[in-house]
Order: structure tokens, then sequence, then C-alpha cells
């Protein structure tokens, strides 16, 4: 089955360039590429139905890329945090690991703002229970997974993903064990 002169033959694919967001520093974002993010957000750009749980010092959540992001409970709160009782629904970072962590996960994406967060269209909610200091005890991580777990299963909030930041050896399993099952199955 050769035609003289043809060399070959293929498909008349289309070639397209990858989704890349319009955000400024998204060039210097560490890990997209490896992941691929490109490629997965010519799928999906993600939900604001999905909640994410971000168990670390808190959110700036008034960050112009973070901002539109911003989850809120049933009770019209961010978060909760649990570092401070007299700031409990105030789960503001006073650190940036959490705000840094959070701009990863869902910084809003082609704003022409800052970088672009894997998941551009996101619900973030903090739950704040390390300090300024980077530190924190494990019975606020315990109450932060156990406010999870009443969002989810008691208040109808679709959280999905929880990130959370300790360290401790045993205690991520601690943390997990409060979780409802259909939580940490996914």
């Amino acid at each position: 089955r050769q035609i003289p002169g043809v060399l070959g033959a293929t498909p008349n694919y289309i070639f397209k360039i990858l989704r890349t967001p319009n955000d400024p520093e998204f060039p210097s974002s560490w890990g997209m590429e490896s992941i691929n993010a490109s490629g997965a957000w010519e799928i999906s750009t993600g939900s604001e139905e999905v909640y994410v749980a971000l168990l670390d010092t808190g959110i700036q959540y008034d960050h112009e890329d973070l901002a539109a992001n911003m989850g809120r409970d049933k009770d019209g709160n961010f978060g909760r945090n649990l570092v401070s009782a007299a700031n409990a629904t105030n789960p503001m970072d006073d650190n940036g690991h959490g705000t840094h962590v959070a701009g990863i996960l869902g910084a809003v994406g082609d704003n022409s703002l800052g970088v672009s967060g894997v998941a551009q269209q996101v619900s973030i909610m903090p739950l704040k229970f390390l300090g300024a200091n980077n530190d924190g005890f494990v019975a606020d991580a315990v109450r932060a997974s156990a406010y999870v777990t009443t969002m989810r299963r008691d208040k109808g909030i679709n959280v999905r993903v929880v990130n959370a930041t300790p360290h401790v050896s045993g205690a991520a399993a601690l943390l997990f064990s409060v979780l409802p099952d259909d939580a940490t199955a996914q």
C-alpha cells in the first residue's frame, strides 16, 4: 500500500497550545509543569462547590489572589482560629505559611495577578491551629479535624480534601481518626 511520493500518513490532528494562565508569577511557580497543570486545566480549573480544609497557620483571606476562593461555613465564617479563643472566627494568618500553601492549592487563575493555584476555582476553608511561631498543639489540630467533620457530616459543606501541615510522628493518624470514613477514603 505505498503511494509513490508519499512518505507517510497520519490523521489530521489539531494542535493546541495548552491553557496557561496570565498570572505574572506563574512561570516561576515550582512544580506546575511536573504535575502537568496546564493539561489538567484543559479538563477543569476546579469548582467553588469543592471545599479544601487547610489546617495550618491560617490564611490571609483578603489576599488579592485568594479572596475570591475563600469558602465560608454555614455561619458565614471563613473557618476557625483554634489558637485564640478570643478570635475563634478569624483565622487570619500571622505567619505566612498557610497563605503560601493556600496559594499553591487555590490561588485564583487568569486574573493577571500573582500566581495560579492548582485548583483555580475552589473554596478554601482555613483552620488555624499553628501560631506565628510555627507551633501549635495536637489538641488544637484534632479540634480542627473535628470541625471539618462537623462541617461535612452535619452542615453539608462539601469538604473533599484536607491539607494538614503537622509533622509530628503519630499525630497525622490521630488527626484523620476523627474525620468521617468517607472523607478519608477518597
